[in-house]
């Protein structure tokens, strides 16, 4: 029998995940060692204004010019001139002539189109087809860069989200792969994390040049693979003429719930089951979620080799081991069906492009808690590690807790809701009582009769001239024996965390209000959503619409594409086929915003690719107010506090969201659940 390998003949395919989700300035670069922490502060704060607002977000409509709106790309962009040229990744962009639409950091759209692709290193330009001046950019020269330097990135992380603007978010480069002679798909590495979603959009330096667009991560959150700036210099001319460059013509990936034999699995109450709940059992395991994320990226990056049933081969003998590496179960009885699936996959590379490696383990010393960084955080962290405790429930390790008082800590809630809280100072521990928690922030106070040695933080005092942290401010993330657990910036104001996640969904304003599956010559309507305009119009679950106005509907593709020629408040005439008959039906589509809110949980593509990097929080939406933080502080290290250059605590890190995001309790806010629960524990009872 042969022996069972692991993964690693498709590794590099598999796990480097594609994200699908001018002039240069006269400035005087400083080596990036010679930077302190305050003037890397500076430069970014300078330059985030004009970062996010040239980025981009794009939504393929129709991605090979036919009309049939067979695109399904959606990701991020940069603009580069003030007529409206557009870096992207290809596989965000697709194919020559592709219709897109622009959304712009304001939530306003704009028609585009692609002009050319290089999908053997995933670079693409696109442009704005409406007449306008456009927020712009400069671009980087191609030896403008090297390893240590400072960068951000930018991009719709997660998907375009209607209530922030694309995030921002601060590394180091890392390493550079390849020469001028070796075409590298994603040849440029950075620790600035990115996610499904950021496809496609910005890497910047401090100065606000473009040094490289965001293409596909590694299974770490510090490996983020990005596309540099000379590929797009060298291929300039060819992109704006509307060349296609790759060495194999670009084909649509098989949507893996979109086709006429695609029967989901349904469970006990004849509910649709999540696709990555392979054992029916209503939950996601990790071991499941690394086995969905290894099946998405086949379907997106290799369907234009491999068959349906093929790729349903490998993923079905997938297995996850212990320490979270991926193996092949491969038996006598699959083994020449699983090698012939990966010799498939060896012979799509040797055509096309090169996937590099693995990020050489000396490259670390570059990051953002490399060697190289350590002499300006670790005395950050230090100033503040006073005021940073643990907090254990039961005796084990729960979270960080922050010292605001005498005998008080503040820490996450949910991290001890069951089981008895200590406060370990150094080896001693202290049992705790829990004065109050706060359901609202998920913060909990407790007292513990601490020994002198640590003291409360001291809270950044905001005034009403200055009630916000501007973006780019650097923030360190300390832990209780004074070294930094992460350094990072605010990526996003503070503002209400939802329970959902507000999406611009499939880019469309007006909404029909169905779901369903294509195929067949039409699109079946799995679900009539309740309150929407085909409810109000009489449809009815089961119904197949194969007409809307003058447009045949052959899948649910065709039905989003043709919704989407058409504003909220008009009224459209819509055949189905309902068993044996067919009925004219007619709807007032309503307006989107909103429509498209999905709950933030852990059957979301993004929670289970960032679960892969690190543990996110169970509790992790839903707050009042919260900013966003990058920092790579995971789901055991919240309830300690952020501090800024000065050592103040801006406030309590609450919650890990996922790869890219964090969400911190203001100070204000914070002193306000202290206030009030001290209060609480004052009055009669």
């Amino acid at each position: 029998m042969p022996e069972t390998p692991r993964i690693r003949p498709i590794a590099r395919f598999v796990f480097a995940t594609l994200l699908l989700l001018a002039a240069a300035f006269p400035v005087q670069a400083q080596p990036a060692d010679a930077l302190t922490l305050a003037q890397v502060q500076q430069q970014a704060r300078d330059a985030a204004p004009a970062c996010i607002g040239a980025t981009v977000g794009i939504i393929v409509r129709d991605a090979d010019g036919s009309g049939t709106g067979n695109g399904r790309g959606m990701g991020s962009g940069v603009v580069v001139s003030e007529d409206g040229l557009i870096l992207s990744a290809a596989h965000v962009v697709l194919t020559p002539g592709a219709e897109l639409i622009i959304v712009l950091p304001d939530g306003s759209r704009v028609r585009g189109e692609t002009l050319g692709v290089d999908h053997d290193v995933d670079a693409g330009m696109a442009r704005i087809t409406d007449a306008g001046v456009y927020a712009a950019v400069p671009i980087a020269e191609a030896d403008s860069f090297a390893p240590g330097d400072w960068c951000m990135a930018v991009g719709h992380a997660g998907g375009i989200q209607t209530d922030r603007h694309p995030p921002l978010r601060l590394g180091r480069v890392l390493h550079l792969f390849g020469d001028n002679d070796e075409e590298v798909f994603g040849n440029l590495v950075s620790d600035c994390t990115v996610i499904s979603g950021d496809s496609g959009g910005p890497l910047f330096d401090l100065q606000g040049r473009v040094i490289g667009i965001h293409s596909n991560i590694g299974m770490r959150a510090t490996e983020n693979r990005h596309v540099a700036i000379g590929e797009y210099l060298s291929r300039w001319d060819a992109f704006l003429a509307g060349e296609d460059l790759s060495s194999q013509p670009y084909r649509e990936p098989i949507d893996p719930v979109d086709a006429d034999d695609f029967e989901p699995r349904l469970d006990a109450d004849g509910n649709p089951l999540d696709p990555a709940d392979t054992d029916g059992d209503g939950t996601i395991s990790d071991a499941e979620a690394a086995i969905n994320v290894m099946r998405m990226n086949l379907y997106q990056q290799f369907s234009h080799v491999l068959t349906r049933d093929e790729i349903e081969l490998l993923v079905g003998v997938a297995v996850v081991g212990r320490n979270g590496q991926m193996s092949l179960n491969i038996t006598p009885d699959n083994f020449e069906q699983v090698q012939a699936v990966l010799q498939k996959l060896e012979e799509a590379q040797t055509r096309s492009a090169r996937t590099p490696g693995p990020v050489p383990r000396r490259a670390r010393r570059h990051g953002r808690t490399g060697r190289a960084v350590r002499s300006l955080i670790d005395p950050v962290a230090e100033a503040g590690a006073g005021g940073v405790v643990v907090v254990e429930r039961d005796g084990a390790y729960a979270a960080l807790g922050t010292v605001v008082g005498e005998g008080l800590v503040l820490t996450k809630a949910s991290e001890i809701e069951e089981g008895e809280p200590t406060v370990r100072v150094g080896e001693q521990a202290y049992a705790a009582s829990v004065v109050g928690v706060d359901e609202a922030t998920d913060l909990a106070l407790l007292r513990a009769p601490l020994p002198a040695g640590p003291s409360p933080v001291r809270w950044l005092a905001l005034d009403e001239a200055h009630d916000a942290l501007p973006l780019g401010t650097v923030l360190v993330c300390p832990d209780a024996a004074g070294e930094a657990l992460a350094v990072g910036v605010v990526s996003v104001a503070a503002r209400v965390i939802p329970d959902k996640i507000q999406s611009i969904g499939n880019g469309n304003r007006a909404f029909l209000g169905v779901s369903g599956l294509g195929g067949g010559g039409s699109a079946v309507i799995q679900e009539v959503i309740e309150g929407g305009a085909a409810e109000a119009a009489g449809m009815l679950d089961g119904d197949a619409i194969v007409r809307v106005q003058d447009m045949t509907i052959e899948s649910h593709t065709d039905l989003v594409d043709a919704i989407g020629q058409f504003e909220p408040g008009t009224t459209i005439e819509i055949e189905v086929q309902r068993g044996e008959e067919t009925h004219i039906l007619h709807a007032t589509l309503q307006d989107a915003t909103g429509k498209f809110d999905v709950d933030a949980d852990d059957s979301l593509p993004t929670a289970q690719l960032s679960r892969q990097a690190g543990a996110i929080s169970r509790r992790r939406t839903g707050f009042p107010s919260a900013f966003t933080y990058d920092g790579l502080v995971w789901a055991g290290d919240c309830g300690g506090p952020l501090l800024n250059l000065e050592g103040e605590a801006v406030g309590i890190h609450i919650a890990r969201y996922g790869r890219t995001a964090s969400y911190v309790i203001p100070a204000s806010e914070a002193q306000r659940v202290v206030a009030d629960l001290l209060a609480t524990e004052e009055q009669p009872k």
